[in-house]
């Protein structure tokens, strides 16, 4: 079962390889509107993402302001991996 924090593991290096930022700057409370992000950007990720886990993430979510943080967007993706019902675990 993957955790929120191997998701975030994941996100964070993705984020390293194609922004231009600092390990440091990347944080579970880093907010995904300050990682100055292109249209483009999103895209790799949302490839990353499938390729990785088999499950998409829905713009709308960052619209809604449902995910704001990296923790937020990491806590996403693992409860799109749950069964229905189940909690993920964030340790």
């Amino acid at each position: 079962m993957t955790t929120e924090k191997e998701i975030f593991e994941f996100l964070k290096g993705v984020l390293l390889n194609f922004l231009d930022i600092a390990p440091d700057d990347i944080t579970p409370e880093t907010r995904v509107a300050d990682l100055s992000m292109e249209s483009l950007d999103f895209v790799e990720l949302q490839l990353e993402i499938v390729k990785t886990y088999k499950t998409q993430v829905r713009p709308a979510v960052f619209e809604s302001g449902e995910v704001k943080t990296i923790s937020d967007f990491a806590r996403y993706i693992a409860n799109q991996l749950q069964p229905q019902g189940a909690v993920a675990a964030s340790a």
